[in-house]
């Protein structure tokens, strides 16, 4: 009982110990990442800009480039993008809807008529 009491009251101290000074230590700072990251991707964020292009609003009209079955390429605006659609195929070619920001890529439907 006595080395079991011992262990126990050596363990306690030792994470005091490491409790108190790891958020100083040099070890601490060598595998923990302290500085700023890059920004959040803005499709992850709901809209934005990505590098010098901006993200289309949600409405804007698309044209299918590659095949969508269900992911595949958009165009809007002269800019083309990653996209996929929620329950079908589209060929290319096909105007779409875009409406939604998804998992890094657009969501595209067919319009309603």
């Amino acid at each position: 009982m006595l080395e079991l009491s011992l262990g126990l009251l050596v363990t306690a101290i030792g994470v005091i110990l490491v409790w108190k000074l790891m958020p100083e230590s040099a070890l601490l700072k060598r595998v923990v990442l302290t500085t700023a990251s890059a920004s959040i991707p803005p499709v992850a964020a709901h809209g934005g800009s990505y590098g010098n292009s901006r993200l289309p609003d949600l409405g804007s009209v698309a044209i299918v480039t590659t095949p969508l079955r269900p992911v595949g390429q958009v165009e809007v605006d002269g800019q083309r993008f990653e996209a996929s659609t929620p329950g079908g195929f589209l060929d290319r070619g096909e105007k779409v809807v875009v409406t939604a920001y998804k998992n890094f890529h657009l969501v595209v439907e067919k319009p309603n008529l």
